[in-house]
């Protein structure tokens, strides 16, 4: 039996894994074994997060990969295989025009499209980083918008630097920015001032600013659009009505701008149909994938300013690559850090080596990383929660939950006692989601909905959110809370899986069912959460019951009060930057339900996804 075969029957390839190295097998007589071994790994690396198979690390990954006591199959010599697919005509080196199914870079082994993406990606990024300075701002006007809108006296006591007015200052003079930061940090309230003081300048040169404001899913962008809403208040944003009313504060998502075209792989703009606009901002940028990320940049047309926001500590995208994170990582320096001598130049609103003449600066100077958490007063629990999960501390994770009155731990009351935590859970599931069912009209549905959730790691399994959503209904039911006799009951929450544009209805997306005079109607929020949207339910896209939910679904999203439910084992999926990402999903109560030896197994593992984007940006 082929080492292929036998990495298939353990379940370290997949069937689609081991088809793609038969189909190229029959293209390409000349490969042997290895190189079809290497070209079922490149295949596999997407499905699993990765940008392409590291060949040189693969024989450590593979263990942890495999049923538990299962002894891998030997791989092959890393240079011995690059050798390999080198001869087998299916793999070709960066920069060779032909065209083969497999990418070669060092020990980086790559599918094609996949690489292609990445190139876009880099080729993008450097371009714009490449530009000198914008020369269409005026210092004075400049330097008076930055004193108003970010006065010295605003930062408390300790804070050294005031990174919001560095990161404006950038995304003021550069084409391309990275804002990136923890929640409460203020990533919108700084970029709702970057899109100020634009305008400003454009008014001052008689012209109209065209903005683009986008996330990657449908609820994201309608946070995004929320919080815009807030920050641009008349007692947040010390503007003119006229700068204030310019600024948009409707947000779409990736796709939506883009122009997804049904039943095509392409958008309608791309850099031979760039976007109209003239400033482009991304929130939620952790959650964009490689090729999405690749085809967003392509099509920002070259004078745009681009500006992304998100936390680097999230969770990645579900697809292929850690965009953010690598960015991050490659802008790792004074401006990232906001420490070291460029930066205690800042004090004046242009110093001397941001005031034109920098011609070539990288990502390090393309990068600002917020730290002060203006949400969180500094006794939060959640914020040292998150604070010592995102350390890998798993000790000082757990006292937290001793230390703090906003943060809970529930242990099984006896080590096999599975009722323990469905008892814990029943209660509080009863109080934040008969809420829901119990509000007089849908905002207040909307609004209870969007103050609890139930939160887990897996989809499948008895702590996953397909049991426990099916439990929570019966549990509301037994308590009269709701009557699921039919699937479009009174009270029913709703998480559209699936975009669905004429309906102007994306995956993320959450509803509420509700009786009204004409008839049953699931409710949604529209205008940012201005206004709702009744449709009729038989019109609805793909969707899930969202009593509770994966992490994942959950990003981009708020609530007071998070629950988060553990796996009764350690989970290659329970990791340091899933937790991070579930409990700062709260703004005002966390509670986790799992055993210590399994929080704290997850604080200690991390994702590791392979990329060789920070490093080819680094070139």
């Amino acid at each position: 039996m082929t080492v292929l075969q036998q990495l298939h029957d353990l379940g370290a390839l997949t069937p689609l894994d081991l088809h793609f190295a038969r189909a190229l097998a029959r293209l390409a007589p000349k490969a042997n074994a290895d190189a079809l071994l290497g070209a079922a790994f490149a295949n596999r690396a997407p499905s699993r997060g990765d940008v392409c198979a590291d060949l040189a690390r693969l024989a450590d990954l593979l263990p942890d990969e495999l049923p538990p006591e299962t002894e891998p199959p030997p791989l092959p010599d890393a240079d011995a295989w690059v050798e390999s697919l080198r001869q087998s005509g299916l793999a070709r080196a960066p920069g060779e025009p032909a065209r083969t199914p497999l990418v070669l870079d060092g020990h980086a082994l790559y599918l094609d499209r996949v690489w292609r993406y990445q190139a876009l990606l880099v080729n993008t990024v450097r371009a714009r980083l490449k530009r000198p300075f914008r020369d269409d701002v005026d210092p004075a006007l400049l330097r008076a918008g930055l004193d108003r809108l970010f006065p010295a006296d605003r930062l408390p006591v300790g804070v050294d630097c005031d990174r919001q007015r560095l990161a404006a200052l950038l995304a003021v003079r550069r084409g391309f920015t990275v804002i990136t930061g923890g929640p409460g940090t203020g990533k919108t309230t700084t970029v709702v001032k970057v899109l100020a003081l634009l305008v400003e300048q454009a008014h001052a040169r008689d012209q109209r600013l065209r903005i683009a404001l986008v996330a990657p899913t449908g609820k994201a962008a309608a946070r995004m659009s929320e919080a815009i809403r807030k920050q641009k208040a008349p007692d947040r944003l010390a503007v003119a009505d006229a700068v204030r009313d310019a600024i948009p504060d409707e947000a779409s998502t990736i796709h939506r701008r883009l122009g997804f075209r049904w039943g095509s792989v392409r958008f309608a703009h791309d850099a031979d149909n760039p976007l109209p606009v003239d400033v482009v901002v991304v929130d939620e940028a952790s959650m964009v994938d490689l090729a999405l990320m690749a085809k967003l940049l392509d099509a920002v047309p070259p004078h745009a300013r681009l500006v992304l926001l998100g936390d680097e500590d999230q969770l990645a995208s579900v697809e292929a690559g850690a965009v953010l994170g690598d960015l991050c990582r490659a802008g790792e320096g004074p401006m990232s850090t906001a420490t070291g001598g460029r930066v205690a130049e800042v004090g004046d609103a242009l110093p001397p080596d941001l005031a034109g003449a920098h011609d070539a600066p990288g990502m390090a100077d393309a990068a600002v990383r917020l730290t002060h958490a203006w949400r969180f007063g500094p006794d939060s629990g959640i914020r040292a929660l998150a604070a010592a999960i995102n350390a890998g501390d798993a000790a000082a994770a757990l006292d937290c939950f001793a230390a703090h009155d906003d943060l809970t731990r529930l242990d099984p009351p006896a080590p096999h006692d599975k009722d323990g935590l469905a008892r814990a859970l029943r209660l509080l599931t009863e109080v934040g989601y008969g809420a829901v069912a119990q509000a007089p009209d849908p905002e207040a549905a909307l609004a209870a909905l969007g103050a609890f959730r139930v939160l887990c790691a897996h989809r499948r399994g008895p702590r996953g959110v397909a049991a426990l959503n099916a439990q929570i209904e019966r549990w509301l039911a037994a308590a009269g809370h709701v009557h699921p006799t039919e699937p479009w009951y009174p009270g029913r929450p709703i998480l559209i899986t699936r975009n669905d544009a004429p309906l102007r209805l994306f995956n993320g997306d959450v509803g509420v069912v509700r009786d009204t005079p004409d008839g049953r109607r699931a409710f949604f929020p529209a205008d940012g959460g201005r206004t709702l949207r009744a449709f009729n339910p038989a019109r609805l896209p793909p969707h899930d019951t969202v009593f509770a939910t994966t992490v994942h679904k959950s990003q981009g999203s708020e609530f007071d009060h998070v629950v988060v439910v553990l796996p009764d084992r350690p989970s290659p999926l329970l990791t340091r930057e899933l937790l991070y990402t579930a409990v700062t999903r709260a703004s005002a109560r966390v509670t986790v339900l799992g055993s210590p030896d399994v929080f704290a197994a997850g604080v200690e593992a991390q994702v590791k996804r392979v990329s060789d984007l920070g490093r080819l940006l680094a070139r």
